[in-house]
């Protein structure tokens, strides 16, 4: 049992339920018991989805059935790394947010965007990635092509957006493209290169516009705020070759 000062008072920022939480034998075993004090604590209901042991495209579409069965606003995935690609799958599938609770160490299951999918006799079948975080992915991977030393202007204006909380729902890789954006103009870049990556990034997703990442028309004081934040001391963007009297 969870000690008394260790039960949340509320439900976790963003977060509400039903949750469904995926879940292996001993997890389930181990855990029941927490699980329905801590879920009563914070008033939100909860049930459990028993993991058949595979993540197959059968067990996946059995936990997409339960899901819906319980309204779920919340997958959670508590066990090895096989339940939480089930859980993360089923989350991607049915749009919720997915929660890992890894049991094991055992694999990178825990932090991976991706699912490994198997058949029902254990062999490798394919792997599978919610779109969204393979085409945040992208623009990370876009920005760090272009950012001298690793990382510069592309990630200090991912930083400072993170002060605007219009933004807080999107993903690193969403905001690392957006700054790209603007560093590009910060060097200057020729026109081809200026109009070919937000043509690109619109192609695949990616976003291009203040109001695609959630700030539409931003104050003066907002740009300001996230201005300040991207050019702080020791941020990435004083990593750009470009001299002081030229910023």
């Amino acid at each position: 049992m969870l000690p008394d000062n260790l039960v949340p008072r509320s439900a976790p920022l963003g977060l509400g339920g039903p949750a469904l939480i995926v879940a292996g034998r001993s997890a389930i075993r181990l855990s029941s018991e927490d699980w329905s004090k801590t879920f009563a604590a914070v008033e939100m209901s909860h049930a459990i989805f028993p993991f058949g042991g595979e993540c197959t495209a059968v067990e996946i579409r059995r936990g997409c059935q339960a899901a819906q069965e319980t309204n779920a606003r919340v997958v959670i995935g508590a066990g090895g790394g096989k339940v939480l690609d089930a859980a993360r799958a089923i989350a991607s599938n049915l749009s919720p947010p997915v929660v890992n609770c890894p049991t094991l160490a055992s694999s990178d299951a825990p932090c991976s965007a991706l699912s490994v999918i198997y058949t029902d006799a254990g062999e490798w079948e394919e792997y599978r990635s919610p779109v969204r975080h393979l085409v945040a992915g992208m623009g990370d991977a876009l920005a760090t092509w272009f950012e001298p030393s690793g990382l510069a202007a592309a990630h200090a204006i991912h930083n400072g957006l993170t002060t605007a909380s219009g933004t807080q729902s999107y993903l690193h890789g969403e905001k690392v493209a957006f700054g790209l954006i603007a560093q590009l103009m910060l060097e200057s870049q020729p026109t081809s290169v200026v109009e070919e990556v937000p043509t690109f990034s619109n192609n695949v997703g990616l976003y291009t516009t203040f109001t695609d990442v959630g700030i539409g028309n931003p104050s003066h004081e907002l740009l300001e705020a996230v201005a300040k934040r991207a050019t702080a001391a020791g941020e990435t963007i004083h990593n750009e070759p470009i001299s002081r009297s030229r910023r």
